[in-house]
């Protein structure tokens, strides 16, 4: 069981009190914070984060299978989680829009980050 992330914080009910998850909202919300975090800038755990955000330097022919890599590596710890595939597409002021597919107990999910 987790806390439900919103904005940068906790999620809150009606009453103020924060928002719990689980399952698969829960192993979501992980890989989503895993590739959020540029590796290394957690100090509890050097390890946890990506370098998602080198993306934005490599060439276009190579951008879908280097973002594979970026994203199996840092979700390789969440051993319930499989990375299906992963599709990049450059918007017009220069980002990245990154839509990660995950096969997550028997179901097909998707996370989009954008850098």
């Amino acid at each position: 069981m987790d806390i439900k992330l919103k904005d940068g914080d906790f999620d809150r009910d009606e009453r103020g009190l924060p928002v719990s998850i689980t399952g698969n909202e829960e192993l979501l919300q992980r890989c989503l914070i895993r590739l959020s975090v540029p590796r290394g800038r957690f100090i509890l755990n050097g390890d946890l984060g990506s370098e998602i955000k080198s993306l934005l330097k490599a060439k276009p022919a190579e951008l879908d299978a280097r973002a594979y890599q970026l994203v199996a590596g840092a979700l390789e710890p969440v051993k319930e989680v499989r990375v299906e595939s992963v599709e990049t597409r450059r918007d017009m002021a220069g980002h990245l829009d990154i839509t990660v597919y995950l096969g997550l107990r028997g179901t097909r999910e998707t996370l989009n980050i954008t850098v």
